[in-house]
C-alpha cells in the first residue's frame, strides 16, 4: 500500500514540504475543522469509557493533545519524525508534578522500543496510543507499524479519513487551500491516495483494509465512531 514511502519521505514533507501547515488550525476548511472537533470529542468518550491513565500520541507535532492530557490529569508522551516540531513542543511542557509529559523524536515503527526504554510496557493496558488526524494514513510501512504496536500491549485509536466521495472532495479542497500543487488522486482497493509535488502521500483507507492490518497482528475492533461525514475513529485492542 505504501511500499514506495519511507520515513525520510514523510519527514521531509512535514519538515520542509508544507506538511507542517496541517498542524495550524487556522488553515483548516470548515469540513476539516468539524472533523477535528469530532475527533476531540471521540477521544474524550474513549477516556471516559475506559479510564486509561496515559495518552501516547503518534505524529504529535508540537503536542496536539498535550494540553488536553494535562487538563484531564492524564500522562502524555508524543513522538514525531520532525525534530524542530518536537523541540517546539518541549518548550510547551508545563513541568507539572501531577502528570508525566514527554516528547520524543522518532518513527511510529519505534513505539514498542520507546515503551521499553520509558518503562511503559508493564503499564501498556493503561495506555491509549493515538494516531490523530489521518496520521496513520500517512505512515510508511503500516504493517510494520502495527506489528510494533502489538508489542506495547496498549489500545490503539486511529482517526482517519474515509474513502468516500464526500471525504475525497473535502480533502482535495483542504490540500488546495494549503497550497499543495500537482495534486493527484488515485483510488484502488486500499482506499483513496492523494499525492502532491511537495511530497504529500496520504491515504483515506477502506475500513476493511484498516481492520485487516490490525487483526493480522492480534488486535480486535472494540469501537468505531463516525467523525462527521468524512472520517472515523477506530479503537483497536489486543484480542488476548
Amino acid at each position: 500500500m505504501s511500499r514506495k514511502l519511507s520515513d525520510s519521505h514523510v519527514r521531509d514533507f512535514y519538515a520542509s514540504g508544507g506538511g507542517e501547515k496541517m498542524f495550524v488550525r487556522e488553515h483548516a476548511t470548515p469540513a476539516i475543522q468539524a472533523y477535528l472537533e469530532a475527533e476531540a470529542r471521540a477521544i474524550v468518550q474513549v477516556f471516559e469509557q475506559l479510564s486509561p491513565k496515559h495518552l501516547f500520541e503518534v505524529g504529535c507535532g508540537t503536542g496536539s493533545y498535550l494540553d488536553w492530557a494535562e487538563r484531564q490529569h492524564v500522562d502524555y508522551d508524543g513522538v514525531d519524525l520532525v525534530s524542530h516540531l518536537v523541540e517546539a513542543g518541549r518548550k510547551r511542557l508545563s513541568g507539572s508534578a501531577r502528570t508525566r509529559q514527554k516528547l520524543h523524536v522518532g518513527s511510529c515503527r519505534e513505539v514498542a522500543s520507546l515503551f521499553t526504554e520509558e518503562g511503559l510496557t508493564s503499564r501498556g493496558t493503561d495506555v491509549v496510543v493515538l494516531f490523530p488526524f489521518n496520521c496513520f494514513g500517512n505512515v510508511a510501512e503500516p504493517s510494520r507499524v502495527v506489528h510494533s504496536l502489538r508489542r506495547t500491549g496498549a489500545r490503539v485509536l486511529v482517526s482517519g479519513f474515509l474513502p468516500t466521495p464526500e471525504a475525497t472532495v473535502a480533502r482535495r479542497d483542504y490540500y488546495s487551500k494549503l497550497g499543495f500543487t500537482s495534486i493527484v488522486e488515485e483510488t484502488d482497493r486500499h482506499g483513496v491516495l492523494f499525492t502532491s509535488a511537495e511530497g504529500l502521500h496520504s491515504w483515506g483507507m477502506e475500513l476493511p483494509v484498516l481492520d485487516a492490518l490490525f487483526e493480522a497482528e492480534g488486535f480486535r475492533l472494540a469501537r468505531r465512531d463516525q467523525l462527521g461525514p468524512i472520517a472515523t475513529a477506530s479503537l483497536f485492542e489486543p484480542a488476548s
